[in-house]
């Protein structure tokens, strides 16, 4: 069960020799006296036992289902974004897989509202080969198409499995260069899909919602 509920409980103030010195002293307060009152929010959250990483990293089973993913993918970033919330560092270690095999996009510490550009997204933070490309430019240009931008990046990565990190680098780095992806690697659907997002003018990506509409519905 999800939910998240904030408990009051009450701890001492100091340490036993503390309150030893302070008795020495006139007009301390007693040991009864001498607590303070604390609140603890708790979070429970949903418990989901891999990631994506470690789903393509398995050996057990190299096919996944990748237009289920990108179907599930695109409705996890269609409900953020239309909550105004930008995620910031989608990659395959933030995208989780239930029991189920079902996704569920997580991690939101670098993630922010669309409405406030001033946070800067920082060198070191965040994953940098899955960054769009207007982030290097200027930070404060982080959009919801910069998630898209990633989507591309993770979808690749699932339509074309890359034996090590080194190829998986390597690779990143010429579809962002060319945005061109080779007939033969790709299923024409996916290369049609991965080409939009990863436009390098984040105004020409469609949306997450414009794409459910146009492959899915």
């Amino acid at each position: 069960m999800l939910g998240c509920w904030i408990e009051l409980g009450v701890s001492d103030v100091g340490s036993s020799s503390d309150e030893d010195e302070m008795r020495e002293a006139t007009h301390t307060l007693s040991s009864d006296e001498m607590r303070e009152a604390t609140h603890t929010l708790f979070v429970a959250m949903e418990l989901c036992t891999s990631t994506l990483h470690a789903r393509l990293e398995a050996e057990i089973e190299k096919e996944v289902p990748v237009f289920r993913y990108l179907k599930e993918l695109l409705q996890g970033l269609q409900f953020i974004h239309e909550k105004g919330v930008i995620h910031g560092d989608l990659s395959r270690d933030n995208i989780f897989l239930d029991d189920h095999d079902h996704i569920k996009i997580g991690d939101f510490g670098l993630a922010r509202n669309t409405r406030d550009g001033s946070i800067p997204f920082g060198d070191g933070l965040g994953n940098m080969m899955y960054r769009a490309p207007e982030l290097s430019i200027d930070p404060r240009l982080i959009s919801t198409k910069s998630d898209m931008f990633s989507l591309g990046l993770v979808l690749f990565e699932l339509s074309c499995p890359m034996g090590t990190g080194y190829e998986r680098a390597r690779q990143f780095e010429e579809l962002k260069k060319s945005g061109e992806i080779p007939e033969e690697k790709v299923d024409e659907i996916l290369r049609e899909i991965i080409c939009q997002v990863l436009k390098k003018d984040p105004q020409q990506r469609p949306s997450a919602a414009q794409l459910l509409h146009r492959y899915f519905s």
